[in-house]
């Protein structure tokens, strides 16, 4: 059955973005576990890594601002 103009199934309007939330939670894993690292190594307390954590927040939030405006890095070019 051929959709008529008055007959056609609705589009989905919701961009997949179950990979981009992977990518978010790897950013704030990977900054937390950088901070971990440089602790440990450096003898601190923790300071890196409540540092680091932060700083993978406002990655994370940024990313996710760029995800959701539907922005990439390659999309300039």
């Amino acid at each position: 059955m051929t959709p008529t103009p008055g007959n056609e199934p609705p589009r989905p309007t919701a961009k997949p973005v179950g990979l981009g939330l992977a990518v978010i939670g790897s950013e704030l894993v990977a900054f937390t576990l950088a901070g971990v690292a440089i602790d440990y190594f450096a003898g601190t307390r923790g300071g890196f890594t409540v540092g680091f954590m932060m700083l993978g927040l406002v990655a994370a939030v940024l990313l996710t601002v760029r995800l959701l405006k539907g922005k990439s890095r390659d999309a300039g070019r």
